[in-house]
């Protein structure tokens, strides 16, 4: 009777049982675009840059003094900075390579122990270094790192039309024209156009015709 009363008591199992929680310190990451078409002023009249810089600094007054937020500045190449550097930012760099700033982002959260919270992207979305944007989400997606993007700036006219001489010099002389043809190209055919330039008079003046 003993041994089964035994088996019954552990059968119930009045024993107290605590669980260790283990706490791991969480941030988040702020990305501010820094490349030269930051400086395009099609902002709420002023440049990208200016905006960019605006929101950041609301960002940190709202995130407090906790320093849960880790403020990343990035061109051809990122770098953590202090947010009192935000006042005197520039524009810097040749290129911009916001797909491995997000990337850096995620490894040093990796190896500082911390857990990354969320990415927000201040950016005008141009991303000038060849790389794989679905690399960066599919690392974002294994750890369930949210990234919030915000766009700045507005449309960029492009360029429609080249045109390039069939030859470097034409010779012209007073009073005389001189032919010659031109290619230009254009999206999304490429043509052909032929242009007389006359020669300069004894009054200095010039003349072309297409």
């Amino acid at each position: 009777m003993i041994a089964v009363a035994g088996v019954a008591v552990l059968a119930l199992n009045p024993g107290r049982w605590r669980s260790e929680t283990i706490g791991v310190e969480s941030e988040w990451a702020l990305l501010v675009d820094r490349s030269r078409s930051m400086e395009v002023a099609d902002v709420n009249g002023g440049p990208r840059l200016k905006e960019a810089v605006r929101l950041a600094e609301e960002a940190i007054r709202d995130a407090g003094p906790s320093g849960r937020l880790r403020l990343v500045v990035f061109a051809d190449r990122d770098e953590l900075i202090a947010p009192e550097s935000l006042a005197t930012l520039s524009v810097t760099g040749q290129a911009t390579d916001l797909v491995g700033a997000g990337r850096n982002v995620v490894q040093r959260s990796r190896s500082s122990g911390r857990r990354l919270a969320g990415m927000l992207l201040l950016s005008d979305g141009r991303q000038t270094v060849p790389a794989d944007p679905l690399k960066l989400a599919a690392e974002c997606r294994a750890q369930n790192i949210p990234v919030f993007t915000l766009p700045l700036g507005g449309d960029v006219p492009r360029k429609d039309l080249s045109v390039s001489v069939n030859r470097r010099h034409y010779v012209a002389f007073v009073g005389r024209s001189a032919c010659g043809r031109h290619s230009a190209k254009r999206r999304p055919g490429t043509g052909e156009y032929r242009c007389c330039h006359q020669g300069a008079g004894r009054n200095g003046s010039r003349g072309a015709e297409v």
